[in-house]
């Protein structure tokens, strides 16, 4: 054992400071959770061989294996009692196929870290709303991105990962190799049967022109706005993403407290076939409009969480 641990930058639990051993058990949970769960120790990978032996060592000392990646997990699924905690969010690696239109990332890339790099390549990949939020997890999770009743989930466009296994060897898998590990990561979540090192994902040309339309009713009105939305889904554009969530908006005067949302998001190559998209609307249910502004298209490379408070735009209504 000594000498995997001496190749492992690790922190373990009874043999430092405690405000040490806790930055490395929770500092990077996102939502500040602090579960009652106390890994064994936490490698603090920042290249893959420390993934490999990280599972190695668990293997030597017969303890379980749990992986962060960005930190987004709500529950906190990477702490675990008595588990080799492995953090990879110092781990980075980003590069592109362009002969196979193929993004290569670490897991802990966040979707901003991605958007910023293929912005100068033409390209895109169909990621997450939150910016912040790590690919890794999202990935195995399915990944619900932008405009995915359309484009289908993230998770369909993995071409291939690598990954250490849990006798602690490094295998590559795609639809032909080791196929049982491709098709897990599309979706298996925190229970996934490894550790990711690298996703290797299709892009798709990206969009010259992104504007939206967003709704904000008061939440009294939610069924008529519900109803409304369920209704125009099913057959409008295609290149456009229809969301409605709940909000208490910032910048809108004439609304308070809780509200909903309805936003149209679309996805074009010209400021007039994203405008004709917009404008293809069915009518919202009848209420005084109170504010209608126009704001600058969005670029969909530096993405915004849409959450109720600046979602990306460029027409916004305000009704009460």
């Amino acid at each position: 054992m000594g000498t995997l641990q001496n190749e492992l930058p690790i922190v373990w639990r009874h043999d430092v400071e405690n405000g040490i051993y806790e930055e490395a058990r929770v500092g990077r949970v996102f939502n500040h959770k602090r579960p009652k769960r106390y890994p064994r120790a936490v490698v603090q990978a920042s290249e893959e061989a420390h993934v490999i032996c990280a599972v190695r060592l668990a293997v030597e000392l017969g303890c379980r294996v749990s992986a962060r990646f960005g930190g987004h997990s709500w529950a906190a699924w990477s702490v675990r009692d008595d588990a080799i905690l492995i953090d990879l969010g110092n781990y980075h690696h980003i590069e592109f196929d362009e002969d196979k239109q193929i993004i290569i990332i670490s897991p802990s890339t966040t979707g901003k870290v991605l958007a910023d790099f293929l912005s100068t390549k033409s390209v895109m990949f169909y990621g997450g709303h939150c910016p912040d939020v790590g690919l890794g997890g999202f990935l195995l999770q399915g990944g619900m991105g932008w405009n995915c009743k359309n484009w289908g989930w993230a998770c369909e466009q993995i071409a291939a990962i690598d990954c250490v296994t849990a006798k602690g060897q490094l295998v590559h898998c795609d639809a032909t190799h080791h196929q049982d590990l491709y098709w897990a990561a599309r979706g298996a979540g925190p229970g996934f049967l490894g550790v990711v090192t690298k996703f290797y994902l299709n892009v798709s040309p990206s969009y010259s022109n992104i504007l939206s339309s967003t709704f904000i009713y008061p939440v009294s009105e939610y069924r008529k706005v519900l109803d409304w939305v369920v209704k125009i889904a099913p057959s409008f554009d295609e290149d456009t993403e229809i969301v409605s969530v709940a909000c208490i908006p910032a910048g809108a005067p004439a609304l308070s407290g809780s509200c909903i949302l309805a936003n149209f998001l679309t996805f074009k190559n010209s400021d007039e076939a994203a405008r004709t998209a917009l404008k293809s609307v069915p009518r919202a249910p009848e209420k005084q409009e109170a504010v209608e502004e126009v704001d600058e298209r969005e670029d969909f490379n530096k993405p915004t969480h849409t959450d109720g408070r600046e979602p990306p735009r460029s027409i916004i209504t305000y009704v009460v």
